[in-house]
């Protein structure tokens, strides 16, 4: 995920999918620029990736996308609202997480099976290397290193050529889009590639898993293969038990063994959110009738939820 899109961006999204699927024949995107940089081409055409002649102003694609985007806009955009996101990595692990959690397996009707069906396991019978994959999209330039330093730029970092490249001519450069840290220079005598010294701090790319406050947070935690229970502010065991008394029509509990009852029951069940918590209870309430044990409350309640979620209509 980036701030806007550019060559980095681009190649980067065209590496994991390759990745993942193996190398296409053919390429769909819109009429960015970016699309149309000479590195970013060149890549392709070194890959034997064709370039699909699109035209201005159809960004829809004419029905290729919009199931995705109008997932995306109800599952992940709206949630953004009630979310804390703490960093721009923060946001892509959400969108990941939406996107395997739910997307992957949500009834597409128009190939009538989901996304997770239809790809998984199809993997393309063009492969390549990932380092010829990475190498494709290298750009070039051709730079006249400082006569003393023998230094050269490269947009805001500065490196320098080796001892035993000539400053006195052009020399062709070469750095990854996406890591500009990766540069070398082309030596033509032998053809080898020798990395250009770096003038700056390198990076740090290491990052603990950050945790945000919000609904889809609880999506990444099962993306990542872990469960963290996460309640709404203000919803946990007191409300459960004020709204059970309101069904039964009695104070909730009336003893011990019966809190202990309640408590084993949003330990397996919960944390609710107390909306759908509510409209759950009602629902129970107007089938089960008053009157009726707090255990048929809560046997019924549980068959209608799944953990954390209420069941929706028509789930037995």
């Amino acid at each position: 995920m980036t701030t806007s899109p550019d060559l980095a961006a681009a190649v980067r999204l065209f590496r994991l999918a390759a990745a993942r699927y193996g190398l296409p024949e053919k390429l769909y995107c819109d009429r960015a620029s970016i699309f149309d940089t000479v590195a970013f081409r060149t890549g392709l055409a070194e890959l034997g990736v064709h370039r699909i002649k699109t035209r201005p102003k159809n960004a829809p694609a004419h029905g290729k996308i919009e199931a995705y985007h109008r997932c995306l806009a109800r599952w992940f955009v709206g949630e953004l609202r009630h979310q804390v996101v703490r960093s721009l990595a923060y946001l892509e692990d959400l969108l990941l997480a939406v996107l395997e959690v739910l997307y992957q397996d949500h009834w597409h009707r128009e190939i009538r099976k989901t996304p997770r069906e239809a790809l998984g396991g199809r993997i393309a019978d063009r492969l390549v290397a990932l380092g010829r994959l990475e190498q494709a999209f290298f750009v070039r330039k051709s730079v006249r290193p400082d006569r003393k330093t023998g230094e050269v730029r490269i947009g805001a970092l500065r490196f320098r050529v080796p001892g035993r490249v000539p400053t006195d001519r052009h020399a062709t450069i070469a750095w990854d889009p996406v890591d500009p840290a990766r540069a070398f220079v082309e030596d033509e005598p032998t053809g080898r590639r020798l990395p250009l010294e770096p003038l700056f701090a390198p990076e740090r790319r290491e990052r603990r898993p950050e945790r945000g406050p919000g609904r889809l947070q609880q999506l990444l935690d099962r993306y990542r293969g872990r469960s963290l229970p996460q309640a709404q502010p203000g919803t946990g065991l007191p409300e459960l038990f004020a709204l059970l008394a309101k069904v039964v029509g009695r104070a909730v509990p009336l003893d011990e063994p019966e809190a202990d009852r309640v408590q084993a029951f949003y330990r397996r069940k919960g944390p609710f959110e107390r909306a759908p918590l509510e409209a759950a209870l009602a629902r129970v309430s107007e089938r089960l009738g008053r009157g009726r044990p707090l255990a048929a409350y809560l046997d019924a309640l549980e068959r209608r939820v799944a953990r954390g979620e209420p069941r929706k209509e028509g789930e037995t």
